[in-house]
């Protein structure tokens, strides 16, 4: 609940956005959205994660191992739009050109382009990108 401390230790490196805005994974399977100043809870959202969200233009995004990326409202928590994979995601996500990378466990690096539109108006994820097909590096 908002303003409860969160009791639990953090997974991987947090994110702290330019908004004073403390993004983390925690080991009680949930990612957690805190004030940088006051530590106050802002937002949480139950998903396991094993690596670093990353943010950009007020989403979040993050893998899980139940093999999707998700793409979260920064301010509010807020689901805009997740996405399945062929495998675990356990890499941190990479922004860039309005484009998240991010690589799957099924040895392949996906490519979601964000666009500018969010919410219910927002394209189905899957129509906006393939799968690059690349295989990861060992």
């Amino acid at each position: 609940m908002a303003g409860d401390p969160v009791r639990h230790g953090p997974r991987f490196e947090p994110r702290l956005s330019h908004n004073g805005v403390i993004y983390v994974g925690s080991d009680d399977d949930n990612v957690y959205a805190l004030n940088a100043s006051t530590g106050v809870l802002l937002w949480s959202y139950p998903v396991f994660v094993v690596s670093s969200p990353a943010v950009a233009n007020g989403v979040v995004y993050f893998g899980s191992p139940d093999d999707k990326i998700y793409a979260l409202n920064a301010s509010t928590g807020a689901v805009l739009w997740s996405d399945t994979t062929g495998n675990d995601v356990t890499s941190s996500p990479a922004v860039a050109n309005g484009v998240v990378y991010v690589s799957s466990d099924d040895t392949n690096v996906y490519a979601f382009s964000v666009g500018v539109v969010l919410g219910p108006n927002r394209p189905n994820p899957t129509s906006l990108h393939p799968n690059l097909g690349l295989k990861a590096s060992a």
